[in-house]
């Protein structure tokens, strides 16, 4: 049998976080493309065409309902890049299993970043920083 991580105070785990590419969901399947977290470009400003964000949580029963889910892109200094995402999404019953799980896909068109450097994406849940990833932008004309 499959525990939460606290029975006691049971929340969301996150089994993936990541950026890539791109990513799908199938039938409860994710199948991602070309994660990263660094960016090496030619010249700055650089329009990203699709940044995907893939979220896979696992839940237990006694966690279904509504839940909130926030993705924030800030820079080095943590000032907001872009509006932030927000979503609620429901997690239903686990089918008679211990635990089951849902996936989240956020994907970012056309996005633009003006400076060189550490971006970070963040994750809420229910309210709650629970993960932060880098973004790396790195532009080799710009350090001449």
């Amino acid at each position: 049998m499959l525990l939460s991580p606290d029975r006691e105070n049971t929340s969301l785990r996150i089994e993936v976080f990541v950026l890539c590419e791109t990513a799908q969901e199938f039938d409860g399947r994710l199948n991602l493309l070309g994660t990263f977290e660094t960016i090496r470009v030619a010249a700055l400003p650089v329009v990203l065409p699709l940044l995907t964000v893939a979220i896979r949580l696992r839940y237990w029963s006694d966690e279904e309902g509504v839940h909130r889910c926030v993705i924030r892109l800030i820079d080095a200094d943590g000032r907001p890049i872009l509006e932030e995402l927000c979503g609620d999404f429901v997690v239903g019953a686990s089918n008679g299993n211990s635990s089951d799980v849902t996936n989240i896909l956020v994907k970012l068109q056309d996005l633009c970043l003006g400076d060189e450097g550490e971006y970070g994406m963040e994750l809420y849940l229910d309210d709650h920083l629970e993960a932060s990833l880098p973004l790396n932008i790195e532009c080799p004309q710009s350090k001449h």
